[in-house]
């Protein structure tokens, strides 16, 4: 997609193609730009996307705005979907039952991984343009903790389960982080 292109910006979709060969095997729309890399994880593919980019929000007249979307990796049916009020920049962080995503409205989201039904969220004060980060247990696929950063220079540990605090971080200096 171009969003400077004046009459034809682009089409937003997500695509499966063969490796060996570059022949489509699926192709599923987006409603927003994909710009992170999508997450496979047990036959399913999850994929962000969002309007803005790393410095700003969408641009007047357009609203901003992002989504997550799950699809069967196979075939590229998509099993469920969820929008946000602005842009999902970067991939999301996937465990063995949860979804964690940044968005630049300054908030964190936890998903039910099956459903996309919301867990919690939390806001950061400052746009999240970068993606999660897990510690997690490889054997029970359990996350032990989430860990975040902000575009306003904040670097936060959270519990996965409940989104509470456990730490944070600030410099001393003003700081920019993505």
């Amino acid at each position: 997609i171009d969003r400077n292109e004046k009459t034809d910006k682009g089409e937003t979709a997500v695509f499966c193609l063969d490796a060996s060969t570059g022949k489509l095997i699926w192709k599923t729309p987006a409603p927003y730009p994909v710009w992170s890399t999508p997450v496979l994880k047990d036959g399913k593919l999850f994929v962000t996307s969002g309007n803005g980019d790393v410095y700003a929000d969408a641009p007047s007249p357009e609203k901003p705005g992002g989504a997550v979307q799950c699809f069967d990796a196979e075939d590229g049916k998509q099993l469920w979907s969820k929008r946000f009020d602005n842009g999902v920049i970067e991939s999301p962080a996937v465990d063995g039952h949860r979804i964690y995503l940044g968005c630049r409205n300054g908030t964190l989201y936890c998903l039910r991984r099956s459903d996309g039904t919301q867990l919690w969220d939390r806001f950061l004060e400052s746009a999240v343009i970068a993606s999660p980060v897990l510690d997690s247990d490889p054997v029970y696929e359990r996350s032990l903790s989430v860990f975040v950063t902000t575009t306003g220079g904040k670097v936060l540990c959270m519990t996965p389960q409940t989104g509470d605090l456990v730490w944070s971080f600030s410099p001393r200096e003003p700081a920019t982080i993505s």
